[in-house]
């Protein structure tokens, strides 16, 4: 078991007692979790990427416990990434989900229907998990279990506007 923390800046460091610039909800003792600190490299981030005028159409695809698995369009790692005019139809799991993103605007997008309704991440439809800086313009999300989920302790400034959810 672990927990992550997402510092915004680590303004001291004193043999093994690091200061930090982020909040925890708890005091950090041994009996906690660990806290793991993780400095991506450079190389691992994709940049300035987007994606635009797509309509998917999401076939029946099943796992080894017979539910539905996948994610229609994922943004993971992404640093000023965009998603516009996307259509997705049927999802399985996700519709478009980002993911340790940041910067990501997702403009004039549908994500209709899902496939499995049931619990533990199925039938969502925006889903931002652990990203920041992500925009939300002119989306439609209708007949989904979660039309609009944001989840997970990095999850921050996330804005929905002009966005429809209907059923």
């Amino acid at each position: 078991q672990y927990t992550l923390c997402y510092p915004r800046k680590i303004t001291a460091v004193a043999g093994n007692v690091i200061t930090l610039d982020a909040p925890i909800p708890f005091s950090l003792h041994n009996s906690d979790s660990t806290v793991y600190f993780y400095k991506p490299e450079a190389g691992q981030y994709i940049e300035n990427d987007g994606i635009e005028g797509l309509t998917l159409q999401v076939l029946a695809n099943t796992n080894a416990s017979g539910r539905p698995s996948g994610t229609a369009l994922c943004f993971k790692a992404v640093f000023n990434g965009w998603a516009r005019d996307i259509h997705i139809l049927n999802i399985a799991r996700n519709g478009i989900k980002t993911a340790w993103s940041t910067r990501v605007t997702i403009l004039d997008c549908s994500i209709s229907g899902a496939q499995d309704y049931g619990g533990n991440g199925w039938g969502y439809g925006y889903y931002t998990y652990a990203s920041s800086a992500v925009l939300y313009r002119r989306c439609a999300a209708t007949a989904l279990r979660h039309n609009y989920t944001s989840e997970y302790a990095m999850t921050n400034m996330v804005v929905y506007t002009r966005c429809n959810s209907t059923k």
